[in-house]
């Protein structure tokens, strides 16, 4: 899929969800961590990895 289809999926998703700052901003964090992945070229796995990782430790992940 590419790129800029991703981001507007993304943003669409996003506009839809109550904000809570404290965990948007987090996740904002994380998400702009997978798109330096993105541009570096690493693969899906990797990406994935991490946001499973990173997103697993919050509790309304678990």
């Amino acid at each position: 899929m590419p790129y800029h289809h991703i981001e507007k999926a993304i943003h669409h998703s996003l506009k839809a969800i109550p904000r809570n700052e404290e965990l948007c901003t987090l996740c904002e964090e994380y998400a702009e961590m997978a798109v330096d992945y993105m541009s570096e070229n690493k693969t899906q796995t990797e990406i994935i990895d991490l946001l499973h990782v990173s997103c697993s430790q919050l509790l309304t992940f678990k």
